[in-house]
C-alpha cells in the first residue's frame, strides 16, 4: 500500500461518468420486469399456491425478483434488454438495503405513477438511479 496514493471509494463510485437512463428505456424496464413478475408469481402460486395465501405468495415472489436482481448487480432482464443498471447515487454498487428498500416503495399505491409529481419514489426513498451501462 502506497501511503502517498489518493484514497479509493469502496462502491465503485464513477459518478462524473453516468448518464441517467431515459424515460422510454425505464418504461421498457417496467413491461419486460412486470411480466418477468407474472409469470415468477404464476409459478410459484402454482407450487405453493394451494393452501391459499395467494397473493402474499405472489408479492414474496415480486420482492424475492428485485431484491434478488438488483442487489446482485444492479440488473434485471428489462435493464439487461435496455443497456441499464441501478446504482446508488455517487453510481456504485447498490447495498443489500438499498436493494430491499426500493423493492418495499414499488408496493406503494401509486408509485408505479410517481414521476408525475416530480421524481421516481423507489429511486428517491432508496437513494439509487438508473443509469445507462457504459459500452
Amino acid at each position: 500500500m502506497n501511503p502517498y496514493q489518493a484514497p479509493r471509494s469502496d462502491d465503485g463510485a464513477v459518478e462524473g461518468r453516468l448518464v441517467d437512463a431515459s424515460l422510454g428505456a425505464r418504461f421498457l424496464n417496467v413491461l419486460v420486469d412486470y411480466v418477468c413478475t407474472v409469470v415468477l408469481s404464476m409459478l410459484a402460486i402454482a407450487l405453493f399456491g394451494k393452501a391459499g395465501g395467494r397473493i402474499w405468495i405472489a408479492y414474496a415472489a415480486m420482492f424475492a425478483y428485485y431484491v434478488g436482481l438488483e442487489a446482485n448487480g444492479g440488473v434485471t432482464p428489462g435493464k439487461l434488454l435496455t443497456g441499464t443498471c441501478v446504482v446508488n447515487q455517487r453510481g456504485g454498487k447498490l447495498t443489500f438495503g438499498q436493494a430491499v428498500v426500493r423493492t418495499l416503495v414499488r408496493f406503494v399505491p401509486l408509485e408505479p405513477i410517481s414521476f408525475f409529481w416530480g421524481g421516481r419514489w423507489h429511486d428517491n426513498w432508496s437513494k439509487t438511479r438508473v443509469v445507462k451501462v457504459p459500452r
